[in-house]
């Protein structure tokens, strides 16, 4: 997913505000987008009745109020874009949780991506949530690695790229994350 040209010359309009360079932006970037925000949804299983559609379009708008980022590529934006795909899918499964809290409904879970589970169990999304909170006051790298991976469907190197780190360390990082996930995880289905 390496940056093209028009995406490389766009991101410095975008960042200085330019209505229609956004425009031109998106609408390079939308496949993509949705690509990402199926595999998302393509994890999620329950109650979660989102369409990869009204996620890109959560995402725009959530992206588009964010003027004072420093677009460095394509890769970054993805990144950017990822996290927030996470924040709408979280932000849904609260809303759902807090409106269906007792009425027998599943909560929200993403099955693979990551294989957190220690079992083949979907894990809860809220439940992954708490746990990279916590991972990220302890291995921020590690918890940015998930997010892109898990959130973002981007490969080791796009996610090197965004983090401007080596391969290796991206794979390191994912691999100590994971485990610490599934450690993490197991122990709150334990109690």
């Amino acid at each position: 997913m390496a940056s093209t040209p028009r995406t490389l010359e766009l991101l410095p309009q975008v960042r200085a505000g330019d209505g229609e360079a956004t425009r031109e932006l998106s609408d390079l970037l939308y496949g993509d987008l949705r690509r990402l925000a199926q595999a998302a949804i393509g994890r999620a299983s329950g109650p979660s009745s989102i369409q990869a559609t009204e996620l890109v379009h959560e995402v725009f708008l959530r992206l588009s109020g964010s003027a004072g980022i420093d677009w460095q590529s394509r890769a970054h934006f993805l990144a950017v874009a990822a996290k927030a795909m996470r924040q709408v899918l979280i932000d849904r499964a609260r809303r759902k949780g807090a409106a269906k809290r007792g009425d027998g409904d599943r909560p929200v879970t993403l099955q693979g991506g990551l294989d957190v589970a220690s079992t083949s169990d979907p894990v809860d999304v809220l439940d992954l949530e708490s746990s990279l909170e916590r991972l990220q006051e302890i291995d921020p790298r590690g918890a940015e690695v998930v997010v892109c991976r898990l959130f973002g469907g981007m490969q080791v190197d796009e996610i090197g790229e965004v983090l401007g780190v080596s391969r290796h360390t991206v794979t390191r990082s994912l691999r100590t994350a994971r485990a610490w996930l599934v450690r993490e995880l197991s122990a709150g289905h334990d109690d």
